[in-house]
Protein backbone atom coordinates (compact mmCIF):
# COMPACT_ATOMS: atom_id res chain seq x y z
CA UNK A 1 0.00 0.00 0.00
CA UNK A 2 1.05 3.41 -1.04
CA UNK A 3 1.01 5.76 1.70
CA UNK A 4 0.26 9.82 1.82
CA UNK A 5 4.41 11.21 1.68
CA UNK A 6 5.60 8.00 0.60
CA UNK A 7 8.61 8.24 -2.05
CA UNK A 8 8.22 6.75 -5.39
CA UNK A 9 10.77 6.39 -7.41
CA UNK A 10 8.90 4.47 -10.12
CA UNK A 11 5.48 3.04 -10.83
CA UNK A 12 3.39 0.67 -13.15
CA UNK A 13 0.60 0.11 -14.24
CA UNK A 14 -1.10 -3.73 -14.18
CA UNK A 15 -4.81 -4.11 -15.39
CA UNK A 16 -6.60 -5.62 -12.21
CA UNK A 17 -7.54 -8.83 -13.84
CA UNK A 18 -4.36 -10.08 -14.65
CA UNK A 19 -3.45 -9.87 -10.78
CA UNK A 20 -6.43 -11.78 -10.15
CA UNK A 21 -8.35 -9.47 -7.92
CA UNK A 22 -10.55 -5.89 -8.62
CA UNK A 23 -10.07 -2.46 -7.44
CA UNK A 24 -11.63 0.64 -7.62
CA UNK A 25 -8.33 2.57 -8.72
CA UNK A 26 -9.34 3.96 -11.75
CA UNK A 27 -6.52 5.90 -12.66
CA UNK A 28 -2.65 6.72 -12.32
CA UNK A 29 0.38 7.40 -14.00
CA UNK A 30 2.48 4.76 -15.80
CA UNK A 31 5.51 6.40 -17.10
CA UNK A 32 3.92 10.15 -17.25
CA UNK A 33 0.49 9.07 -19.10
CA UNK A 34 -2.79 8.61 -16.85
CA UNK A 35 -4.51 5.32 -18.47
CA UNK A 36 -8.19 5.15 -18.79
CA UNK A 37 -8.73 1.77 -17.17
CA UNK A 38 -9.02 0.12 -14.09
CA UNK A 39 -5.32 -0.96 -12.80
CA UNK A 40 -3.85 -1.93 -9.24
CA UNK A 41 -0.82 -0.02 -8.15
CA UNK A 42 2.22 -1.19 -6.57
CA UNK A 43 5.70 0.18 -5.56
CA UNK A 44 8.01 -1.96 -6.98
CA UNK A 45 9.59 -2.47 -3.53
CA UNK A 46 6.33 -3.97 -2.08
CA UNK A 47 5.14 -5.75 -5.32
CA UNK A 48 6.98 -9.47 -4.34
CA UNK A 49 5.04 -9.41 -0.65
CA UNK A 50 1.61 -8.65 -2.53
CA UNK A 51 1.78 -10.56 -5.64
CA UNK A 52 3.03 -13.55 -4.05
CA UNK A 53 -0.09 -14.01 -2.14
CA UNK A 54 -1.84 -14.04 -5.67
CA UNK A 55 0.52 -16.01 -8.05
CA UNK A 56 -1.68 -19.10 -7.92
CA UNK A 57 -4.22 -17.44 -9.84
CA UNK A 58 -1.67 -16.82 -12.60
CA UNK A 59 0.45 -20.02 -12.12
CA UNK A 60 1.27 -22.67 -9.89
CA UNK A 61 5.06 -22.40 -9.54
CA UNK A 62 6.04 -19.02 -11.39
CA UNK A 63 6.07 -15.44 -10.09
CA UNK A 64 6.53 -13.61 -13.33
CA UNK A 65 8.39 -10.03 -12.80
CA UNK A 66 6.26 -6.81 -12.68
CA UNK A 67 7.50 -5.32 -15.86
CA UNK A 68 6.59 -8.59 -18.01
CA UNK A 69 2.92 -8.08 -17.04
CA UNK A 70 3.41 -4.36 -17.62
CA UNK A 71 4.75 -4.78 -21.16
CA UNK A 72 1.94 -7.61 -22.15
CA UNK A 73 -0.56 -5.10 -20.90
CA UNK A 74 0.53 -2.60 -23.18
CA UNK A 75 1.24 -5.22 -25.95
CA UNK A 76 -2.39 -7.05 -25.84
CA UNK A 77 -4.21 -4.68 -23.69
CA UNK A 78 -7.45 -6.62 -24.25
CA UNK A 79 -5.93 -10.64 -22.84
CA UNK A 80 -4.35 -11.95 -20.34
CA UNK A 81 -1.34 -13.80 -20.15
CA UNK A 82 -2.31 -18.01 -21.10
CA UNK A 83 0.92 -19.09 -19.80
CA UNK A 84 4.04 -17.63 -18.37
CA UNK A 85 7.46 -18.93 -19.19
CA UNK A 86 10.16 -18.59 -17.43
CA UNK A 87 14.59 -19.79 -18.31
CA UNK A 88 16.62 -19.52 -14.88
CA UNK A 89 19.70 -20.68 -16.66
CA UNK A 90 19.01 -17.47 -18.66
CA UNK A 91 17.34 -14.94 -16.98
CA UNK A 92 14.98 -14.91 -19.36
CA UNK A 93 10.62 -14.48 -18.72
CA UNK A 94 7.69 -14.37 -21.27
CA UNK A 95 3.82 -14.37 -21.63
CA UNK A 96 2.04 -16.40 -23.85
CA UNK A 97 -1.23 -15.24 -25.82
CA UNK A 98 -2.15 -17.72 -28.28
CA UNK A 99 -4.88 -15.75 -29.83
CA UNK A 100 -2.41 -13.66 -31.68
CA UNK A 101 -3.83 -13.91 -35.28
CA UNK A 102 -0.78 -11.92 -37.24
CA UNK A 103 1.47 -15.12 -37.34
CA UNK A 104 4.24 -15.67 -34.83
CA UNK A 105 4.33 -12.28 -33.33
CA UNK A 106 8.22 -11.36 -30.62
CA UNK A 107 7.12 -8.18 -28.54
CA UNK A 108 10.75 -7.21 -26.78
CA UNK A 109 10.65 -4.43 -24.97
CA UNK A 110 14.03 -4.13 -23.78
CA UNK A 111 14.98 -3.81 -27.47
CA UNK A 112 12.53 -1.79 -28.32
CA UNK A 113 11.19 -4.32 -31.02
CA UNK A 114 8.45 -6.10 -31.88
CA UNK A 115 8.03 -8.41 -35.53
CA UNK A 116 5.57 -10.65 -36.87
CA UNK A 117 7.57 -13.77 -38.96
CA UNK A 118 5.42 -17.47 -40.17
CA UNK A 119 6.58 -20.57 -40.71
CA UNK A 120 7.03 -19.91 -44.21
CA UNK A 121 8.57 -16.46 -44.12
CA UNK A 122 10.66 -17.88 -41.64
CA UNK A 123 12.85 -20.21 -43.85
CA UNK A 124 13.38 -17.98 -46.36
CA UNK A 125 14.30 -15.26 -43.43
CA UNK A 126 11.68 -13.03 -44.00
CA UNK A 127 8.78 -11.10 -41.86
CA UNK A 128 4.95 -11.70 -42.46
CA UNK A 129 5.75 -8.34 -44.87
CA UNK A 130 8.72 -10.05 -46.98
CA UNK A 131 11.08 -7.80 -45.09
CA UNK A 132 13.98 -9.22 -44.07
CA UNK A 133 13.92 -10.25 -40.49
CA UNK A 134 15.40 -8.03 -37.91
CA UNK A 135 18.74 -9.35 -36.56
CA UNK A 136 17.19 -9.89 -33.46
CA UNK A 137 14.82 -12.27 -34.28
CA UNK A 138 16.60 -15.19 -36.31
CA UNK A 139 17.25 -17.32 -33.57
CA UNK A 140 13.36 -17.40 -32.59
CA UNK A 141 12.66 -17.56 -36.53
CA UNK A 142 15.18 -20.56 -36.74
CA UNK A 143 13.56 -22.28 -33.74
CA UNK A 144 10.03 -22.39 -35.46
CA UNK A 145 11.50 -23.15 -38.33
CA UNK A 146 13.08 -26.01 -36.95
CA UNK A 147 10.54 -27.13 -34.18
CA UNK A 148 7.87 -27.27 -37.55
CA UNK A 149 9.50 -31.12 -38.20
CA UNK A 150 8.57 -32.36 -34.72
CA UNK A 151 4.87 -30.84 -34.46
CA UNK A 152 6.22 -28.12 -31.61
CA UNK A 153 5.35 -24.84 -33.92
CA UNK A 154 2.66 -23.21 -33.91
CA UNK A 155 2.11 -20.88 -36.81
CA UNK A 156 -0.11 -18.16 -34.24
CA UNK A 157 1.55 -16.86 -31.00
CA UNK A 158 2.35 -13.89 -29.28
CA UNK A 159 5.31 -13.81 -27.42
CA UNK A 160 6.34 -11.04 -24.87
CA UNK A 161 9.98 -11.25 -23.69
CA UNK A 162 11.93 -9.44 -21.26
CA UNK A 163 15.28 -10.30 -19.51
CA UNK A 164 18.53 -9.78 -17.47
CA UNK A 165 20.76 -10.51 -20.27
CA UNK A 166 23.93 -8.80 -21.89
CA UNK A 167 22.23 -7.15 -25.32
CA UNK A 168 23.90 -8.62 -28.00
CA UNK A 169 24.63 -11.45 -29.50
CA UNK A 170 23.96 -13.20 -26.00
CA UNK A 171 20.76 -11.49 -25.66
CA UNK A 172 20.01 -12.60 -29.09
CA UNK A 173 20.79 -16.14 -28.19
CA UNK A 174 18.70 -16.23 -24.85
CA UNK A 175 15.44 -15.05 -27.40
CA UNK A 176 15.95 -18.57 -29.01
CA UNK A 177 16.33 -20.13 -25.78
CA UNK A 178 13.08 -18.69 -24.17
CA UNK A 179 11.29 -19.36 -27.71
CA UNK A 180 12.01 -23.24 -27.74
CA UNK A 181 10.21 -23.50 -24.06
CA UNK A 182 7.75 -21.47 -24.93
CA UNK A 183 6.92 -23.48 -27.70
CA UNK A 184 7.27 -27.23 -25.58
CA UNK A 185 5.35 -25.54 -22.72
CA UNK A 186 2.56 -24.61 -25.85
CA UNK A 187 2.29 -28.43 -26.47
CA UNK A 188 2.45 -29.38 -22.73
CA UNK A 189 5.97 -30.90 -23.53
CA UNK A 190 8.69 -31.12 -21.03
CA UNK A 191 12.18 -29.90 -21.67
CA UNK A 192 15.50 -28.71 -20.02
CA UNK A 193 18.32 -26.57 -20.49
CA UNK A 194 20.44 -29.03 -22.14
CA UNK A 195 17.46 -29.33 -24.84
CA UNK A 196 16.43 -26.18 -24.95
CA UNK A 197 20.68 -25.22 -25.81
CA UNK A 198 21.21 -28.64 -28.48
CA UNK A 199 17.76 -26.94 -30.08
CA UNK A 200 19.41 -23.12 -30.34
CA UNK A 201 22.83 -24.54 -31.62
CA UNK A 202 21.39 -26.41 -34.51
CA UNK A 203 19.95 -23.09 -35.10
CA UNK A 204 23.26 -21.59 -35.08
CA UNK A 205 24.91 -23.83 -37.49
CA UNK A 206 22.29 -24.31 -39.72
CA UNK A 207 20.19 -21.25 -39.87
CA UNK A 208 22.13 -18.52 -38.44
CA UNK A 209 25.94 -19.37 -39.82
CA UNK A 210 24.65 -21.93 -42.63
Amino acid sequence: RIGQGDHIDQVYCIPSHILGFSTDFTGILLFGACLPKRVICVRIDTFQSVHSQRSSMLSSDLNPPLRLLGAFSVAYPDYTPDKFVHVPSRSMWAAINPEETRGFTLHVPDLDARTTFSLRSAKFKKTVLNRPLPKWARYPAGVLRDLCSTDLALDNMGLVIVGDETQGIRYEYALGIITAAALHIMHNQPYDDDMLNDIVEKVRRDYIDG
